[in-house]
Protein backbone atom coordinates (compact mmCIF):
# COMPACT_ATOMS: atom_id res chain seq x y z
CA UNK A 1 0.00 0.00 0.00
CA UNK A 2 1.47 3.72 -1.15
CA UNK A 3 0.93 6.33 1.22
CA UNK A 4 -0.31 9.66 -0.31
CA UNK A 5 1.75 12.22 -1.42
CA UNK A 6 1.88 15.14 1.63
CA UNK A 7 -1.18 18.63 0.75
CA UNK A 8 -0.59 21.68 0.11
CA UNK A 9 -2.63 24.14 -0.08
CA UNK A 10 -1.40 26.78 -2.79
CA UNK A 11 -3.78 29.97 -2.60
CA UNK A 12 -3.63 32.24 -5.46
CA UNK A 13 -4.66 35.93 -5.35
CA UNK A 14 -3.80 39.52 -6.19
CA UNK A 15 -2.97 41.44 -3.18
CA UNK A 16 -5.82 42.37 -0.84
CA UNK A 17 -7.78 39.40 -2.46
CA UNK A 18 -7.90 37.95 1.31
CA UNK A 19 -5.45 35.70 1.56
CA UNK A 20 -3.93 36.76 4.64
CA UNK A 21 -7.57 36.54 6.32
CA UNK A 22 -8.80 33.40 4.71
CA UNK A 23 -5.78 31.56 5.72
CA UNK A 24 -5.85 33.26 9.51
CA UNK A 25 -9.48 31.78 9.53
CA UNK A 26 -8.55 28.30 8.07
CA UNK A 27 -6.01 27.67 10.83
CA UNK A 28 -8.69 28.55 13.08
CA UNK A 29 -10.91 25.77 12.27
CA UNK A 30 -8.74 23.56 11.78
CA UNK A 31 -5.01 23.89 13.30
CA UNK A 32 -3.48 21.41 11.10
CA UNK A 33 -3.60 24.17 8.13
CA UNK A 34 -0.57 26.28 8.83
CA UNK A 35 0.69 29.23 6.92
CA UNK A 36 4.05 28.29 5.11
CA UNK A 37 6.26 31.41 5.63
CA UNK A 38 8.10 32.16 3.03
CA UNK A 39 11.84 33.40 2.87
CA UNK A 40 12.21 36.72 2.15
CA UNK A 41 14.93 38.90 1.40
CA UNK A 42 14.58 42.87 1.24
CA UNK A 43 12.47 45.24 3.13
CA UNK A 44 8.68 45.85 4.00
CA UNK A 45 6.13 43.78 5.63
CA UNK A 46 8.21 41.11 8.11
CA UNK A 47 4.79 39.28 9.36
CA UNK A 48 4.15 35.59 7.66
CA UNK A 49 7.60 35.39 6.35
CA UNK A 50 11.18 34.05 7.45
CA UNK A 51 13.87 36.66 6.54
CA UNK A 52 16.90 36.47 5.99
CA UNK A 53 19.72 37.79 3.43
CA UNK A 54 20.80 37.46 -0.18
CA UNK A 55 23.49 34.41 1.43
CA UNK A 56 20.98 32.77 3.14
CA UNK A 57 19.23 32.80 -0.52
CA UNK A 58 21.88 31.59 -2.73
CA UNK A 59 22.77 29.01 -0.44
CA UNK A 60 19.14 27.50 -0.50
CA UNK A 61 19.62 28.04 -4.22
CA UNK A 62 23.03 26.43 -4.29
CA UNK A 63 21.38 23.41 -2.45
CA UNK A 64 18.87 23.12 -4.90
CA UNK A 65 16.26 23.34 -1.99
CA UNK A 66 14.57 26.43 -3.73
CA UNK A 67 11.10 25.29 -5.72
CA UNK A 68 10.07 28.54 -6.29
CA UNK A 69 11.46 32.26 -6.38
CA UNK A 70 9.50 35.31 -7.01
CA UNK A 71 10.66 38.96 -7.56
CA UNK A 72 8.52 41.55 -6.48
CA UNK A 73 8.38 45.08 -4.63
CA UNK A 74 12.22 44.75 -4.53
CA UNK A 75 12.31 42.03 -2.75
CA UNK A 76 12.85 37.63 -3.00
CA UNK A 77 10.58 35.71 -1.63
CA UNK A 78 11.45 31.80 -1.54
CA UNK A 79 9.57 28.70 -1.32
CA UNK A 80 11.44 25.89 -0.13
CA UNK A 81 11.47 22.50 0.01
CA UNK A 82 13.22 22.32 3.55
CA UNK A 83 11.08 24.12 5.20
CA UNK A 84 7.79 22.62 3.35
CA UNK A 85 9.01 18.50 4.63
CA UNK A 86 9.31 19.67 7.91
CA UNK A 87 5.80 21.22 7.66
CA UNK A 88 4.68 18.18 6.34
CA UNK A 89 6.87 15.64 9.24
CA UNK A 90 5.18 17.74 11.90
CA UNK A 91 1.57 16.30 10.31
CA UNK A 92 0.59 20.34 9.20
CA UNK A 93 -0.96 21.35 5.81
CA UNK A 94 1.41 23.76 4.36
CA UNK A 95 -0.73 26.84 3.02
CA UNK A 96 1.20 28.92 0.43
CA UNK A 97 0.12 31.89 -0.97
CA UNK A 98 1.30 33.46 -4.12
CA UNK A 99 0.31 36.31 -6.84
CA UNK A 100 2.19 34.71 -9.44
CA UNK A 101 1.20 32.76 -12.18
CA UNK A 102 4.24 30.74 -12.35
CA UNK A 103 4.86 30.02 -9.17
CA UNK A 104 1.25 28.75 -8.83
CA UNK A 105 1.60 26.06 -11.82
CA UNK A 106 5.56 24.82 -10.45
CA UNK A 107 3.86 24.13 -7.03
CA UNK A 108 0.17 23.08 -8.11
CA UNK A 109 2.41 20.23 -9.92
CA UNK A 110 5.38 19.59 -7.71
CA UNK A 111 5.28 15.69 -7.95
CA UNK A 112 6.43 15.18 -4.35
CA UNK A 113 3.93 16.82 -2.65
CA UNK A 114 -0.28 17.17 -4.04
CA UNK A 115 -0.80 20.72 -4.21
CA UNK A 116 -4.58 22.20 -3.99
CA UNK A 117 -5.21 25.24 -5.79
CA UNK A 118 -7.34 28.03 -4.35
CA UNK A 119 -7.78 31.21 -6.65
CA UNK A 120 -9.16 34.10 -4.39
CA UNK A 121 -9.98 37.18 -6.39
CA UNK A 122 -12.23 40.67 -6.07
CA UNK A 123 -12.83 43.79 -7.25
CA UNK A 124 -10.55 46.77 -7.95
CA UNK A 125 -12.85 48.65 -6.25
CA UNK A 126 -12.85 46.39 -2.94
CA UNK A 127 -8.68 45.93 -3.25
CA UNK A 128 -8.47 49.25 -2.62
CA UNK A 129 -10.84 49.65 -0.09
CA UNK A 130 -8.77 46.64 1.41
CA UNK A 131 -5.38 48.10 0.85
CA UNK A 132 -6.39 51.76 2.17
CA UNK A 133 -7.26 50.35 5.64
CA UNK A 134 -4.24 48.09 5.69
CA UNK A 135 -1.80 50.85 4.68
CA UNK A 136 -2.37 53.88 3.02
CA UNK A 137 0.97 54.54 2.15
CA UNK A 138 1.43 50.88 0.33
CA UNK A 139 -1.67 51.34 -2.00
CA UNK A 140 0.19 52.43 -5.04
CA UNK A 141 2.41 50.11 -5.28
CA UNK A 142 0.13 46.89 -4.02
CA UNK A 143 -2.48 48.61 -6.67
CA UNK A 144 0.24 48.29 -9.86
CA UNK A 145 1.12 44.85 -8.50
CA UNK A 146 -3.07 43.98 -8.43
CA UNK A 147 -3.53 45.22 -12.19
CA UNK A 148 -0.67 43.15 -13.39
CA UNK A 149 -1.70 40.16 -11.62
CA UNK A 150 -5.23 40.64 -13.10
CA UNK A 151 -3.47 41.55 -16.62
CA UNK A 152 -1.19 38.31 -16.69
CA UNK A 153 -4.36 35.97 -15.47
CA UNK A 154 -6.12 37.27 -18.56
CA UNK A 155 -3.10 36.51 -21.00
CA UNK A 156 -2.20 32.66 -18.22
CA UNK A 157 -5.04 31.55 -17.33
CA UNK A 158 -4.38 29.25 -13.98
CA UNK A 159 -6.19 26.15 -13.69
CA UNK A 160 -7.34 25.83 -9.80
CA UNK A 161 -9.54 23.65 -8.01
CA UNK A 162 -11.67 26.31 -6.35
CA UNK A 163 -12.33 29.57 -7.50
CA UNK A 164 -14.23 32.42 -5.97
CA UNK A 165 -14.97 36.43 -5.07
CA UNK A 166 -13.94 37.30 -1.73
CA UNK A 167 -16.29 40.00 -1.92
CA UNK A 168 -19.18 37.78 -2.30
CA UNK A 169 -17.96 35.18 0.14
CA UNK A 170 -17.55 36.13 3.60
CA UNK A 171 -13.68 34.88 5.51
CA UNK A 172 -15.40 32.02 7.67
CA UNK A 173 -17.46 30.48 4.66
CA UNK A 174 -14.13 31.16 2.62
CA UNK A 175 -12.18 29.21 4.73
CA UNK A 176 -14.60 25.93 5.20
CA UNK A 177 -14.67 26.25 1.63
CA UNK A 178 -10.54 25.76 1.39
CA UNK A 179 -11.10 22.93 4.25
CA UNK A 180 -14.03 20.75 2.60
CA UNK A 181 -12.09 21.10 -0.83
CA UNK A 182 -9.26 19.54 0.53
CA UNK A 183 -11.00 16.87 2.17
CA UNK A 184 -12.62 16.41 -0.65
CA UNK A 185 -9.22 15.59 -2.64
CA UNK A 186 -8.10 13.84 -0.03
CA UNK A 187 -11.20 11.50 -0.08
CA UNK A 188 -10.77 10.38 -3.41
CA UNK A 189 -7.33 9.57 -3.27
CA UNK A 190 -7.87 6.87 -0.74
Amino acid sequence: MTTPAPVAVIIFGSPAAGKDAITTAVAGQNPRFRLFRKLKVGGGRTDGYRIGTHADANALKGSGAVLSEVHRYGCRYIVDGAELAALFRAGFIPIIHTADTDEFSTLTHTPWFRGVGIHLHTTREEAIRRLTRRDPDDVPGRLDVWDRVEATLRRTPIHPEMAWDTTQTPVEESAKLVIDTVEHLADKTL
